[in-house]
């Protein structure tokens, strides 16, 4: 690791953040411990020419090694094994062991290859070969002699109607639950609501199924005594800003657990194929497919093309598919596409075609501006670095849905808005106007005289020149003196009868005593209102009202009638109507991973490539020296003083549990047990750990957080 180049450093810490994390590794021994700990060992993680390579490297390793330790192979022989000089080029081998350093897999030490100790535990029977009793070597293993181009062209670039045709769809879906639908026994929805949904959305079942599933993840639609209904939650879509609508559909999508366009598995049910389940009904199967893995394969190929060029739709695009996860998806093959799938049983999940899933993936990206003619938008970027960072996806939403602050007011009375209005512009027009016609590319509103007077209802004290001045600076055009005479007018016949609500009516001998009660200090929270020379209003309670009187001096006539309040405990639902939108409280996004390392290389630990391995004198660090073999010395000392100090010392430790995870703790006042395993005397209950197991000890910086407990594959 000392012989890594200054730029290779940085490539390896942009792509694993985490390594350099605090508590930070001080010495290189500790930065390959935690590198080693937290290697993504899952060939699903791998690329095909990856494991190509690995399995190769695994079958030419020597095996006499002691458990857990590196091991490596002759890197020669490994270069003859795959090919290098006939099949691919030098070059071609070089990039594929790099690729594996940043995964801490593989990496070069002089002659040789080193690789994880871990990696047999991926290819058990590497290139066929068994652990004991191993037949011959195959003469050649053939790497993949390059990494797979999907065919491009220009990106035409996003355009206008991609994000809001998204918002369209959803609104689509919320509109057709107008009366609600009828629930199957199993709680779906049958195959001719869907079929009548894929007409409105002027899409397939396979859409309207997605779009079914996008609206029960943000709880805007749920099943409730054997009927599909709106929730308390869809009012309150439509007022919500359109960014965070398309922030909203995206991490949704990412809940999607199945693939609906894909072609259906053997074995399965064909009836719950066309059917709708809701995955809190714990009725649905479980997902023969890895959606989440496959959707974030295609859109990784579509961000790895070239800065304005698309990908075609061609065998190319599957084939990069196939490379990206050969675990995932079968190799590209010419022909129609496969009518139905069965999973061998070796796999714990049957393989779709690359094809089938390139071509799928494309069209949900595209429905929810993802993706636009082969290429991915801001909002897709930000999607494929992190599904739950709302706050991302809402500027990315800002950027792929560019809002009008205007529209054109014509003299017969309509306004078209040739696009997506902002919130302010949409504020404005549905409560002065009345929503005609809406599609993907524009709307049509019109202004009539209950419209108007319904804005002055709501806006009572609107001064008309006011309400006239700012729809002239939101219209493109002049505004037509027909408009003008319509408002003036309804604003002149508004308000000359005024209709208040009272629960209370106060009738007084005198006109004096009317109007003491109207400005007594006392009685201000009683909002009393002078109708008449001895007649006053109050919207408050009947009993509260003699209540308050009788505090105040008075002797008022009445009582109270039987109250009709709630019960104690009792608390009436906020109405949600006048609400924009919120997520679901299962749904609320996490914080964002680290996405990228700083580029200040001082995050590399300095320090001698090889650990001082002498023997201590001390006979408690020469017990955990022999205990602990896969500590380096500053490891084995900072555990030797905190066992010595006991009570009063905390470290932290990470270490490798028997299953192969990489863990980390907390230890308060550690001490060994009479197994000597590490264990703690401080508050918190803590597993003891093996000494044979640690990796690393840390002490832990002052004023940080204890962090939780965690394992890392």
């Amino acid at each position: 690791m000392a012989e890594i180049d200054d730029r290779h450093k940085t490539v390896l810490l942009a792509a694993r953040p985490t390594a350099v994390q605090p508590p930070r590794p001080r010495t290189l021994h500790q930065l390959a411990a935690r590198l080693l700990g937290t290697a993504p060992l899952s060939r699903f993680a791998l690329d095909l020419g990856q494991q190509q390579f690995l399995e190769a490297a695994v079958a030419a390793a020597d095996h006499t090694r002691r458990p857990g330790a590196a091991f490596g192979c002759d890197r020669a022989y490994l270069a003859a094994l795959l090919g290098v000089g006939s099949a691919v080029t030098e070059d071609r081998f070089t990039e594929v062991l790099q690729s594996l350093t940043v995964l801490s897999l593989a990496w070069p030490d002089g002659a040789r290859l080193i690789l994880h100790p871990d990696a047999p535990v991926l290819f058990p029977l590497a290139l066929g070969r068994p652990a004991h009793g191993r037949p011959a070597m195959p003469a050649t293993a053939p790497l993949a002699p390059a990494t797979p181009v999907p065919e491009t062209r220009p990106a035409a670039g996003l355009g206008p109607g991609a994000a809001a045709a998204a918002l369209n769809g959803m609104d689509t879906v919320l509109a057709a639950f107008d009366e609600p639908w009828p629930a199957l026994r199993t709680g779906g929805i049958g195959v001719r609501e869907i079929r009548r949904l894929a007409r409105l959305l002027d899409g397939t079942e396979a859409d309207a199924r997605l779009w079914l599933h996008l609206a029960a993840n943000l709880d805007l639609i749920a099943e409730q005594g054997g009927r599909w209904s709106r929730t308390e939650r869809a009012p309150g879509w439509s007022r919500t800003p359109p960014a965070d609508r398309l922030a909203h559909l995206a991490l949704a999508y990412s809940l999607v657990r199945i693939m609906p366009g894909l072609p259906p598995i053997i074995g399965d049910d064909p009836r719950l194929l066309s059917q709708f389940l809701p995955y809190s009904s714990g009725l649905v199967p479980f997902p023969r497919y890895n959606a989440g893995a496959l959707r974030r394969t295609v859109l990784r190929v579509l961000a790895s093309l070239p800065a304005g060029r698309a990908a075609v739709d061609a065998p190319a695009l599957a084939a990069a598919v196939h490379y990206r996860s050969p675990q995932l998806v079968q190799p590209h093959t010419p022909g129609p596409p496969s009518q139905r799938l069965s999973a061998p049983p070796t796999l714990a999940r049957p393989q779709p075609a690359s094809a089938d899933v390139a071509a799928l993936v494309l069209r949900e990206a595209e429905l929810l501006a993802l993706a636009d003619d082969g290429a991915l938008t801001a909002l897709g970027r930000a999607f494929l670095r992190d599904p739950a960072d709302i706050t991302a996806l809402r500027r990315a939403g800002d950027e792929v849905l560019p809002l009008l602050e205007q529209a054109a007011i014509l003299a017969d009375h309509t306004v078209l808005v040739p696009g997506t209005p902002s919130p302010a512009l949409a504020e404005l027009l549905a409560g002065l106007c009345d929503l005609e016609f809406r599609d993907t590319h524009t709307s049509r509103w019109r202004f009539t005289p209950a419209g108007v007077r319904r804005y002055f209802d709501a806006n009572p004290g609107t001064d008309p020149a006011d309400l006239l001045h700012t729809l002239a600076a939101r219209s493109t055009t002049p505004l037509p003196q027909v408009l003008t005479v319509l408002i003036t007018d309804t604003a002149a016949r508004h308000g000359h009868i005024t209709v208040t609500q009272a629960a209370t009516v106060l009738d007084v001998r005198t006109p004096a005593l009317a109007a003491e009660l109207a400005h007594h200090r006392d009685l201000t929270r009683l909002q009393l209102r002078q109708v008449g020379p001895t007649t006053l209003l109050s919207p408050v309670k009947e009993g509260s009202v003699l209540a308050a009187l009788r505090s105040a001096g008075y002797a008022p006539d009445g009582q109270p009638r039987p109250s009709t309040a709630r019960k104690p405990g009792k608390t009436e639902k906020p109405d949600p109507a006048g609400a924009p939108y919120e997520l679901p409280q299962g749904h609320l996004p996490r914080q964002p991973r680290p996405r990228s390392a700083p580029a200040d290389l001082g995050l590399w630990p300095a320090g001698p490539a090889v650990e001082d391995r002498s023997e201590p004198a001390d006979d408690l660090a020469r017990f955990i020296h022999d205990r602990a073999p896969a500590l380096g010395a500053d490891d084995r000392d900072l555990l030797t003083a905190a066992l010595r100090a006991g009570a009063g010392a905390v470290v932290h430790v990470e270490y490798r549990t028997p299953g192969r995870t990489h863990q980390h703790a907390i230890i308060r006042g550690p001490r060994l047990d009479h197994h000597d395993r590490l264990t703690s005397t401080g508050p918190g209950r803590q597993e003891p750990i093996g000494l044979a197991e640690l990796q690393l000890v840390l002490p832990l910086p002052d004023g940080r957080k204890v962090p939780e407990r965690t394992d890392q594959t």
